[in-house]
């Protein structure tokens, strides 16, 4: 985590040589696991959502949330996106 922090405090001091305000006050980040373009709950109503739950509630459990590579990050701002590789 020390390393997101990092880069958190790099964008920070370019935000603040635009005297921008800075993007975290208190850092807190986060995994998308699932995602959609759209409102889908209605197409997953039923055993789809229980099933999609299932699956959601035996990988929280298990120990491989404890520790996972990040190979890039992915930032959007405005109407531009990158990539930033990490090494």
């Amino acid at each position: 985590m020390e390393n997101l922090l990092g880069i958190v405090s790099e964008v920070d001091l370019s935000l603040k040589e635009f005297n921008l305000k800075t993007f975290y006050e208190d850092p807190s980040f986060h995994v998308s696991l699932a995602w959609c373009v759209g409102d889908k709950a209605g197409q997953l109503e039923g055993s789809g959502l229980l099933e999609l739950q299932d699956v959601l509630d035996r990988f929280e459990d298990s120990d491989a949330l404890t520790r996972f590579c990040v190979e890039e990050i992915h930032c959007k701002a405005g109407n531009k996106s990158f990539c930033i590789p990490l090494q």
